[in-house]
C-alpha cells in the first residue's frame, strides 16, 4: 500500500484481532452472520457502521451498517431497508456498491457495502495540494456519480464531504443513502416523509433552501448541495457559517443570507481562516507569507469569472434557478476547463470573443496579421458575418432555456406534487405552462433524438394532468388525446430514423396504454383493445432481448409487462372475451408475484401486487363469469389487496394515490361481500371506502376521477340501503350520485364514460322512485337512461357493455310501466302494460342478439331467462285487461 501520508496503514487480514473492546452496545457480539466485526468506523442518525471481514469461503473486508438500537421504529426500518434497496439498485465506479444484507440474530436490520479505505474528498484535496483544475475533475466524476442516480429516479439529499471518499488512487465514492428519496411515478409516492427542521433528515451546513423550509426535494436539491460541496473544494471553506442550529437560525442563514463569490471568499480565508480549513493556492509549496499571499491572489484571479458565476448558479436560493440536472452543472464546468463559454454566464459577444481568443492565441495572432493586411475588404463581411453568430448564439441559447423550464416544470416541479392531495389545480398551471413551451419546442426537435423523447415523455405527462382516467385529472378527454398523438408521432419519428432502441420503444408501448384508456373512456372499445395488444407486443419484445442479453430482465421491465397484461385483460372483458380476460389477469398475477419476492420492499411492486390481486379478485367475483365464478374466492384475493394496501397507507399517509387505491380495494371487497348475502359487513366497507373518497374530492375539488369515486360510491351505498328497504336515504344518496356526473359530463362531452355513468344512475334512481310510487320522476328518469345508452351504443356498436346497457335501460323502463299499469285500472292499465312489452321486446331482442353472437354470460343471461319470464306476463295481464 501506497505510504502516501493522507492515508493511516491499514492491518492485514493476519494482523486482525476480534474483540468486543470497541463495538457498540447494539451489537450482542462480535459476529453478525459471515462477518466478524473489528471495529467501529462510523456511526450517524439511523446506524452504526464497522469495519467488518466475511470468514466464510470469501476473505473480503467490508463495511457492515447495523440499525442502532432504539431506532427500530416502523418508520426508521422502513427507511434503512429503503436506503439498502437503493443501493442495491445502483451499479456504478464511484457508488459505493452494496454486496450483501440481512438481520441480526436479534432483530436488527444490516447491509454490507464495499469498504472504502480513503479520505473525506476535500482533505483529500488538500493533503496532495490538488490545484484548482484537479479538484474540479475529481468534482466532476462526483457528479457523474451523483446523475447516474437520478436517472434511476434516486435523490441522495445529503451530499457532503463525509459522504464523499477518494481512494489511494483517486477514485471518489458516494455513501450514505440513509435519506434518499425515489422519484419513480410508478411508486405512487415518496418512501421516506418530507424533510423538516430538526427532523435529522439533513444536514444543515449542506442543506437546501427547500430542505429547510421542508418542502419537497428534487434534483434540483442536490445540484445545490453539490455546489457547497465545490465552493468548498475550491476555497476551503463552506460559503454560510451558522453561529447556532437552532431551526430559526439555519432558516436564516440558508434561506436569507448571500453568499460571497468564492473568488472574494479565498481571499477572506488568508485572513480569518476556519478551524481545520486548507486553502491551497495555485503555487502550493513555500511558506505562508509573501508566497502565501501571492498564491492567494492567483487562486482568487483563477476563480473569478466563470468559476464564481457557475458555483453562484448551483447555489441559488429558487430550485429553477440552479442547473436543470447535475449533468448540465458538470457540462458547464468542462466547458470552463476547455476554455469554453458557459451556459451560466450571459452570453455576450466580448465574452465568447475572450474565450476564443483564450483557447486559440497562436491562431488569433496570425488571424489578426492577416486581418490587418486585408481590412480595408473585409470589414462589411466580418460585421455580417459576426451578428449572423450573434443571432445564432442568442437562439441557441434561447433554445436551451426554453428546453431547461419545460423539463423543470413537467419533470421536477410536477412530479414533486403529483401524489400529494389538492395538488390538481398547482399541475393544471404546470400543464398550462409547460404546453406553452413544449409547443416551441416541438418546432425545432427534428433531428435531434433525445429532445424528441424528452418532449414525448412530456406530453405524456401533460395528457396525464389533462384526463388520464381514474387517476387525479381536469376532466379534458380531447385534450388528453391530442397530447398522447402528439407523443405517438414523436415517437414513431424516432423509430423511423432507426433510433428505436429499448428506451424509444417502452416510451411507446407506454403512450398506446394510455390511448387504450382515453379511447376506452371515450366510448372506442376496439381501438382501445387495439393499443393496448400493441403495448402488450412491445413489452414482451423489449423482456425477450432482455432477456437474451442478461438472464435477468430488470424489474421495472417486467412490471411494465405487468401492467399491459392487466390493461388487455380489462378491455378484453369489455368485449365479452371473458375467458382469454381472466388467462391474462392469472398471467399478471403469477409475474408479479415473481417480481415481489425478488424485491418485497419496494412499494412499486408492492402496488402493483395489490392491484393484480385486486383485478382477479374483481373477475372471479364477476357473475358474468358463470363457470369460473368464485365469491369465496375472490375474497380471498381482494382482501389480500386491501392488507397490502394497509401497510403502504400507514407508510404513506399523505400520498393521495395510496389512498385512493386502498378506498377502492375497499369498494370491490363492499361488491363480493354483497353477493355473499354479508350486508351489514359489505355497508361497513363501502362506507369506510366512500369517507376516504370524499376527503380525497375536498382536498382537491379540481380532481374529476376523485368526484367520479364519490358518485360511484354513493350509488354503491344507494343500492345496499335499497336492499334493506331504505328506499328514501337511497333516493337521496342516488340524486347526488347524479347531480355529479351530470356535471362531469357537462363540462367533459368527449368523454362517454361520464355520460355512461350518468345513464347508470338515471336507471337506478328511477328504480327505486318507482318502487315510492313517483311516476312522474321514474318515468322521466328511465327515459333518460333508454336515451343515452342507444346515442352512446349507436356510436361504439361492437361495444358490449354498452349494448347490455341499452337492454338493462329499456328492461328498467318496462318494469316501471308494468308495475304501475298493474296498480292501474282501464284505459291507463292497458297503455302502461303495452308500453312495457314494447320495452321489454325491445330489451329482450338486443340481449337475443348478443347471446347469438356468444358476446354474453352468466348474469347477462340469467337477466335474458328473466326478461322473457317477464314478457309473458306482461303479456298476459294485457290480455286480462283487455
Amino acid at each position: 500500500m501506497s505510504s502516501n501520508p493522507v492515508y493511516t496503514r491499514s492491518v492485514s487480514f493476519a494482523d486482525e484481532q476480534v474483540t468486543k473492546t470497541g463495538l457498540s452496545p447494539d451489537v450482542a457480539g462480535p459476529h453478525i452472520g459471515p462477518y466478524t466485526l473489528i471495529r467501529e468506523i462510523g456511526s450517524g442518525g439511523m446506524g452504526t457502521v464497522y469495519l467488518a471481514v466475511r470468514n466464510d469461503e470469501f476473505r473480503q473486508r467490508v463495511a457492515l451498517k447495523v440499525l442502532k438500537r432504539g431506532m427500530d421504529t416502523d418508520t426508521i426500518v422502513r427507511r434503512f431497508r429503503n436506503e439498502r434497496q437503493i443501493l442495491a439498485s445502483l451499479e456504478h465506479p464511484f457508488i459505493a456498491r452494496l454486496l450483501d444484507g440481512g438481520t441480526t440474530p436479534d432483530g436488527l436490520p444490516y447491509f454490507a457495502m464495499e469498504y472504502v479505505e480513503g479520505q473525506r474528498i476535500v482533505a483529500y484535496c488538500d493533503a496532495l495540494g490538488l490545484d484548482t483544475n484537479a479538484r474540479i475533475e475529481l468534482f466532476r466524476k462526483v457528479c457523474s456519480a451523483v446523475q447516474y442516480a437520478h436517472q434511476n429516479l434516486i435523490i441522495h439529499r445529503d451530499i457532503k464531504p463525509a459522504n464523499v471518499l477518494v481512494t489511494w488512487d483517486g477514485t471518489p465514492k458516494l455513501l450514505d443513502f440513509g435519506v434518499a428519496k425515489l422519484l419513480n411515478a410508478e411508486l405512487a409516492g415518496e418512501t421516506v416523509a418530507a424533510t423538516v427542521i430538526g427532523a435529522q433528515m439533513m444536514t444543515p451546513d449542506y442543506a437546501s433552501p427547500e430542505q429547510v423550509r421542508g418542502e419537497a426535494a428534487t434534483t434540483a436539491t442536490d445540484v445545490y448541495s453539490l455546489g457547497m460541496l465545490l465552493y468548498e473544494l475550491l476555497t476551503g471553506r463552506r460559503p454560510y457559517r451558522l453561529d447556532s442550529r437552532t431551526p430559526a437560525e439555519i432558516a436564516r442563514v440558508v434561506c436569507d443570507s448571500v453568499p460571497v463569490p468564492p473568488s472574494t471568499a479565498v481571499t477572506q480565508v488568508l485572513h480569518a481562516p476556519e478551524a481545520g480549513s486548507a486553502i491551497v493556492p495555485e503555487t502550493p509549496t513555500g511558506p505562508p507569507s509573501e508566497k502565501a499571499a501571492a498564491g492567494m491572489e492567483r487562486l482568487r484571479r483563477r476563480l473569478a469569472g466563470d468559476l464564481d458565476t457557475i458555483v453562484l448558479k448551483a447555489l441559488a436560493k429558487e430550485p429553477l434557478r440552479r442547473y436543470a440536472s447535475v449533468d448540465q452543472f458538470s457540462e458547464d464546468l468542462h466547458r470552463h476547463m476547455a476554455g469554453l463559454p458557459v451556459m451560466a454566464r450571459r452570453d455576450t459577444f466580448g465574452y465568447r470573443a475572450t474565450k476564443f481568443v483564450r483557447r486559440n492565441r497562436l491562431a488569433v495572432i496570425a488571424a489578426a496579421l492577416v486581418f490587418l493586411a486585408l481590412i480595408a475588404g473585409i470589414v462589411g463581411t466580418t460585421w455580417q458575418a459576426r451578428a449572423a453568430r450573434r443571432e445564432r448564439v442568442r437562439a441557441e441559447q434561447r433554445f436551451n432555456d426554453v428546453r431547461q423550464l419545460a423539463n423543470a416544470f413537467l419533470f421536477e416541479v410536477h412530479d414533486a406534487i403529483e401524489d400529494l392531495p389538492g395538488s390538481t389545480p398547482a399541475r393544471r398551471a404546470l400543464v398550462s405552462k409547460g404546453l406553452e413551451y413544449l409547443d416551441k419546442l416541438a418546432r425545432d426537435a427534428g433531428g435531434m433524438p433525445d429532445l424528441q423523447r424528452e418532449l414525448a415523455m412530456a406530453y405524456v405527462k401533460v395528457g396525464d394532468v389533462q384526463g388520464r382516467p381514474l387517476t387525479p385529472n381536469l376532466g379534458d378527454t380531447a385534450g388528453a388525446l391530442a397530447s398522447y398523438r402528439k407523443a405517438t408521432a414523436l415517437y414513431e419519428a424516432l423509430a423511423s430514423g432507426s433510433v428505436a432502441d429499448a428506451a424509444t420503444q417502452r416510451g411507446r408501448a407506454t403512450v398506446d396504454l394510455r390511448l387504450s384508456e382515453v379511447l376506452a373512456s371515450s366510448g372506442d372499445t376496439a381501438e382501445a383493445l387495439s393499443h393496448a395488444q400493441k403495448a402488450l407486443t412491445i413489452q414482451r419484445q423489449i423482456a425477450e432481448l432482455a432477456a437474451a442479453d442478461d438472464s435477468a430482465v430488470p424489474i421495472e421491465l417486467r412490471r411494465d409487462l405487468v401492467v399491459s397484461y392487466t390493461r388487455v385483460a380489462d378491455l378484453l372483458s369489455a368485449t365479452g372475451d371473458t375467458k382469454s380476460s381472466l388467462d391474462h389477469r392469472r398471467t399478471a398475477l403469477a409475474l408479479m408475484e415473481s417480481i415481489a419476492t425478488t424485491a418485497p420492499d419496494d412499494v412499486a411492486n408492492a402496488g402493483q401486487l395489490a392491484i393484480a390481486y385486486q383485478k382477479l379478485g374483481n373477475s372471479l367475483g364477476n357473475p358474468n363469469y358463470p363457470n369460473i365464478g368464485d365469491p369465496e374466492g375472490a375474497l380471498v384475493q381482494l382482501e389480500k389487496s386491501v392488507g397490502i394496501y394497509r401497510e403502504l397507507t400507514a407508510a404513506h399517509p399523505t400520498n393521495a394515490t395510496l389512498g385512493r387505491n386502498m378506498a377502492v380495494a375497499n369498494s370491490n371487497t363492499a361488491d363480493v361481500l354483497l353477493a355473499l348475502n354479508r350486508r351489514e359487513e359489505a355497508l361497513a366497507r363501502q362506507r369506510e371506502a366512500q369517507a376516504e373518497f370524499l376527503a380525497l374530492a375536498e382536498a382537491d375539488p379540481s380532481n374529476v376521477a376523485a368526484r367520479n369515486d364519490v358518485a360511484i360510491g354513493l350509488s354503491k351505498i344507494a343500492e345496499m340501503l335499497d336492499a334493506e328497504g331504505r328506499t328514501a336515504e337511497a333516493v337521496r344518496e342516488l340524486q347526488t350520485a347524479t347531480a355529479i356526473h351530470l356535471k362531469l359530463a357537462a363540462a367533459d362531452p368527449s368523454n362517454s364514460g361520464w355520460k355512461l355513468a350518468l345513464a347508470s344512475d338515471y336507471n337506478r334512481l328511477a328504480t327505486v322512485q318507482a318502487k315510492r310510487g313517483d311516476r312522474a320522476a321514474a318515468i322521466e328518469n328511465h327515459t333518460k337512461a333508454v336515451e343515452m345508452t342507444r346515442e352512446l351504443r349507436d356510436a361504439n356498436p361492437e361495444n358490449v357493455e354498452l349494448s347490455v346497457a341499452v337492454a338493462l335501460a329499456r328492461l328498467g323502463r318496462g318494469d316501471a310501466y308494468a308495475a304501475f299499469g298493474r296498480r292501474a285500472r282501464g284505459v291507463p292499465r292497458e297503455t302502461d302494460l303495452a308500453t312495457a312489452e314494447r320495452d321489454y321486446l325491445a330489451g329482450t331482442a338486443v340481449l337475443e342478439g348478443l347471446l347469438q353472437k356468444k358476446a354474453i354470460e352468466g348474469t347477462d343471461v340469467k337477466t335474458l331467462e328473466a326478461a322473457r319470464e317477464e314478457l309473458a306476463r306482461i303479456r298476459a295481464d294485457r290480455a286480462g285487461a283487455r
